[in-house]
């Protein structure tokens, strides 16, 4: 888990530099934990440090990397926490818009079935719906730069972490 929560610290803190520590923390071990407990094999987008990325990513996307309550709620008010998780009770919108590991194992539910739902754009589901030309756009764009930021993060976290190939 170490691993995944040295790659997902390194990539939300090279694309949210501002972001409060506290909230980067929060975030970067609920998604580490996530992974590490819930991806298997190549995970849905093709490695479990891909799929870990690509959740730092919409974090920052979706909700600027907010915790609590200072996270704006969308959709009607049903969309929560700094994944935008859609909820389906106040009582439920209440609990995973305060329980950021709550939420980030709800967005990698909405995550695995997006991908499985739309193989030819595996974020649209999750962000609007696999049909929808606007999701589609958003959604290749958000996992093109999850793709990018990859072999960065990966180089960052390995130099934290007092490894690097030279």
């Amino acid at each position: 888990m170490q691993a995944i929560y040295a790659l997902v610290l390194a990539t939300l803190t090279a694309i949210h530099p501002g972001a409060p520590r506290r909230n980067v923390t929060e975030i970067g071990s609920a998604i580490a934990t996530t992974i590490d407990r819930d991806c298997k094999g190549d995970g849905a987008l093709g490695s479990c440090a891909l799929d870990a990325v690509t959740l730092a990513v919409t974090a920052e996307e979706e909700g600027r990397l907010c915790l609590g309550r200072e996270c704006t709620r969308s959709d009607g008010g049903v969309s929560v926490s700094t994944m935008q998780v859609w909820t389906y009770s106040a009582a439920e919108a209440d609990h995973l818009e305060t329980d950021i590991l709550a939420a980030t194992r709800r967005a990698y539910v909405v995550l695995r079935a997006s991908a499985r739902r739309c193989p030819e754009e595996p974020l649209a589901g999750y962000v609007g719906g696999c049909g929808r030309r606007g999701a589609r756009r958003l959604a290749a764009a958000r996992l093109a730069r999850a793709r990018a930021i990859l072999p960065v993060a990966l180089v960052a976290a390995l130099d934290g972490a007092g490894i690097s190939g030279n």
